[in-house]
C-alpha cells in the first residue's frame, strides 16, 4: 500500500504542478473524503485478500462496478441503459456462480 500511494503521489503531483489552482474549502473537504475512503478501500482489500480465498474476493471485487452504477442511478438520477443492465446481471450471476462453485 505504501508503494501504491507513493507512486500515486509522485505521478499525480507531476501532472498537477503545471495545472495547479488553489481549491476552495468544499473541494478540500471532498479531497480529504476521497483520501480517507480510498485508503479504507485499499486496506480492506488487502485484508480481504490475505484472509480469504482469491476465488471469493475476486467476484465480490467485480461487484463494485454494478453497485457504483446503482449509486449513480440513486444519487444522480441517471438510469442505466439496457446494455448496462445486462452487464450488471451478468456480473452478479457470474459472481454468484463462482462463489457457489467454490463451496462445492
Amino acid at each position: 500500500m505504501f508503494y501504491y500511494f507513493l507512486s500515486a503521489l509522485v505521478f499525480s503531483g507531476l501532472y498537477a504542478l503545471p495545472h495547479w489552482k488553489m481549491p476552495n474549502l468544499y473541494t478540500i473537504a471532498l479531497l480529504f473524503a476521497v483520501g480517507i475512503f480510498g485508503t479504507a478501500y485499499q486496506e480492506f482489500l488487502i485484508r480481504a485478500s490475505a484472509n480469504a480465498a482469491p476465488f471469493i474476493v475476486a467476484p465480490l471485487l467485480n461487484l463494485t462496478v454494478p453497485v457504483s452504477g446503482v449509486y449513480e442511478w440513486i444519487i444522480w438520477n441517471k438510469a442505466p441503459d439496457l446494455l448496462s443492465i445486462i452487464g450488471i446481471i451478468i456480473v452478479w450471476l457470474s459472481g454468484y456462480y463462482i462463489i457457489r462453485q467454490s463451496k462445492q
